[in-house]
């Protein structure tokens, strides 16, 4: 069984404000409100795959706001444990593809979340589920 723990960071996720200390200085201060609203977290728990979108087994990544976190390869029947938290603000998108080189990707489906918990089906054209949460690790 795979498992890992991985954090990955994404761009924009803390906010900086210029403050005046007098005399024209400027100083860079985070403003704790701004930085709290867009400090989340995804967690990605598990994947399960219960048909492929090939015969056999599909060669898939996933893509949180368009970055790749996960490539793995999977068997109808398959579940895989990710175990990996990703930073991100405002929302996160989620993407499973099924990699298909050289011929074009197959995108299996995607998902946007601001917050909560649950399971995200991809049925475009296979069947997977991952189970996520939103929050701090």
């Amino acid at each position: 069984m795979f498992h890992k723990f991985r954090t990955v960071t994404a761009a924009g996720v803390s906010a900086v404000a210029l403050v005046s200390l007098g005399g024209g200085t400027a100083q860079a201060k985070t403003s704790s409100a701004t930085a709290a609203a867009a400090d989340k977290w995804i967690y990605l728990s598990t994947l399960k795959c219960n048909d492929t979108e090939d015969w056999g087994q599909d060669e898939l990544k996933i893509e949180v706001n368009g970055r790749e976190v996960l490539t793995e390869f999977m068997d109808p029947g398959d579940k895989i444990t990710i175990h990996q938290y990703v930073h991100f603000s405002g929302s996160a998108t989620v993407k499973l593809v099924d990699i298909d080189s050289p011929d074009p990707d197959d995108v299996l489906g995607k998902h946007t979340v601001r917050r909560g918990s649950g399971t995200m089906k991809f049925t475009n054209g296979a069947d997977y589920e991952l189970k996520y949460k939103v929050g701090h690790p």
